[in-house]
């Protein structure tokens, strides 16, 4: 255990003997508890205690080694320590400005596929990597809730039984910035379209054509981050910190908790574990609530449904054969119709009131499809709002979640700017209708301070 000691307090003081005025600044104690973790790997008996009666067990749990750990993290509070080199969460005006600049770039990678990466991992509270690695089979409709998508992200770091990984909630947001339903609509269909994902090839649910697979994409989404988002002449820091594709996962997790959900609803949407609780051996792995609420929460103005216009003469089949004909091919009519209705939204919006472009070939290719269906709309390449998105409300009852609309508040603008409607919906819906558009007159007031 000395050996360790003196070689540990080498690394941080800089010294093998540190005295009570030596400061640690070489190291965190995140790395020199990294390197007593690899060091252990090595001790046969990784799991006893040091006997120092014995000299037995492992030296790295000895008390010598926990007291220098200790000393160094009281002088990192005291702001004694060497700087942390972790990345910190985006602030709400970072991650919006990120998603904005990402919407600038004219390689289709960066416009389509990266972004749809970033809110896929915003959305699950998941590393980039997680999002790399989802397979493509995973991706379903729900069958209890049609309008909503579920997916199973088995390459997380903390899963290791397939109980760690269960079918978990994708839901659209009201605000079309955030929405990763509207994402992963624009960058499925046209980069299938293209061929990008191999012929139908990859297992993978985000590729393209000559990915190696999901370690070169890993790489490069890592590095469009770095050269591309955060060295972009439009990104300004709001306050000091690192920053990288972690921030990502770390604004998730914050907003979810500042929103008011229990922490071990966070833990379970970011698939988190913690073994030694007697509880998460003996509760089952598929929880809906917890799950479907912090997805809610992670919803930018409010987790929405896409909802056909009334007396639109548009179908699901309609749509499945016009507006998302490749998705189709590949992921089945269900995930179709779902990300078909978020798509054909994308495309009878206005400008002002969607916050991503839509390619223009598929604009085009669904409008010449609907000027057919209606040959009295002649207008070039412009079709009529026949989608509109409704608020939904999500609660429990005993074991069950309940997830349905709100009738108080429709929204098919940009940023979730609600309006209140007159329909019959109960008082909880009122409230909750009134609660989002306050949330997103806040955030927008925030921004708006931080710009001027």
């Amino acid at each position: 255990p000395i050996d360790i000691y003196h070689w540990l307090a080498k690394v941080a003081y800089g010294t093998d003997d540190p005295g009570p005025e030596d400061n640690p600044v070489h190291a965190r104690s995140s790395t020199l508890e990294y390197y007593k973790k690899s060091i252990s790997h090595f001790v046969p008996n990784q799991q006893q205690p040091w006997n120092a009666i014995s000299n037995t067990g492992n030296p790295t749990k000895s008390k010598e080694v926990h007291s220098l750990l200790k000393a160094i993290k009281r002088k990192e509070v005291r702001g004694l320590g060497a700087p942390s080199q972790s990345d910190r969460a985006f602030t709400l005006e970072e991650y919006d400005q990120c998603l904005r600049i990402m919407d600038t770039f004219d390689d289709e990678r960066k416009r389509y596929l990266y972004p749809a990466i970033t809110k896929f991992q915003f959305h699950m509270i998941g590393r980039i990597d997680d999002s790399c690695y989802t397979f493509r089979q995973y991706l379903q409709r729900s069958d209890e809730f049609p309008f909503a998508l579920t997916i199973r992200m088995r390459w997380s770091k903390n899963v290791f039984e397939e109980r760690d990984a269960p079918p978990q909630i994708v839901l659209a947001s009201m605000n079309s910035l955030y929405c990763v339903h509207l994402a992963l609509a624009v960058y499925l269909e046209l980069f299938l379209e293209r061929g990008e994902d191999g012929n139908g090839g990859s297992i993978y649910l985000f590729n393209f054509l000559g990915c190696k697979g999901p370690k070169e994409m890993n790489k490069k989404v890592q590095k469009f981050w770095v050269d591309d988002v955060l060295c972009h002449r439009n990104f300004h820091k709001v306050k000091a910190g690192n920053l990288g594709s972690h921030s990502v996962k770390k604004r998730a997790t914050t907003r979810a908790r500042a929103s008011g959900c229990k922490k071990d609803n966070v833990d379970y949407r970011a698939r988190w574990k913690d073994k030694a609780r007697q509880q998460d051996r003996y509760t089952e792995y598929e929880l809906a609530y917890p799950d479907a609420e912090v997805a809610g929460v992670l919803c930018h103005g409010g987790p929405c449904e896409y909802v056909l216009a009334e007396r639109c003469q548009i179908s699901n089949d309609w749509i499945i054969e016009h507006v998302t004909p490749n998705i189709n091919r590949v992921y089945g009519n269900g995930v179709a119709t779902v990300l078909g209705k978020a798509l054909l939204w994308g495309v009878c919006a206005q400008k002002e009131d969607c916050a991503i472009t839509i390619p223009d070939r598929i604009r085009r290719r669904v409008a010449e499809a609907y000027s057919i269906l209606m040959p009295e709309h002649q207008v070039h390449d412009k079709i009529d709002q026949v989608v509109e998105k409704k608020l939904l409300v999500i609660s429990n009852h005993e074991e069950a979640v309940i997830i349905q609309r709100s009738l108080e508040l429709t929204n098919i603008g940009i940023d979730g700017e609600d309006s209140m409607g007159r329909g019959s919906g109960g008082e909880t819906s009122l409230l909750l209708a009134t609660h989002f558009q306050k949330l997103e007159d806040m955030e927008r007031k925030l921004l708006q301070s931080h710009n001027s």
